[in-house]
């Protein structure tokens, strides 16, 4: 089942690779976790969107990385597995609500 939260990924990959402007790049490096959706479903819909556009030509490199956490109650800093659409994320040793350091955000990287 797609979310809301998948259509708003999908939707700003799309759209950062339809700005991309001038000269298309060989290559584009998607950084994502699960916190952004199920990254699989997102990979199969962004290459399904650009089939048959000249966005077709750009190898897309889809990376999965594991959100990294830090615990304010009792130091824990680290990379856990997180569920797709999580929205509170609990620390593995002291259980309490985490700040997510790394792995929320979308990174696309183009490479000539």
């Amino acid at each position: 089942m797609i979310t809301m939260h998948e259509f708003d990924t999908i939707e700003k990959i799309y759209t950062s690779l339809l700005n991309i402007g001038g000269r298309l790049p060989e290559r584009v490096y998607i950084r994502l976790s699960k916190l952004n959706g199920n990254p699989d479903f997102v990979k199969f819909a962004i290459e399904s969107m650009v089939k048959g556009t000249p966005l077709e030509k750009i190898k897309l490199e889809f990376i999965e990385v594991k959100p990294k956490i830090r615990c304010p109650t009792c130091g824990y800093e680290g990379e856990i597995e997180a569920p797709a659409h999580a929205r509170f994320i609990r620390c593995p040793l002291c259980n309490d609500t985490v700040d997510i350091i790394d792995g929320k955000e979308i990174e696309i990287l183009v490479r000539e």
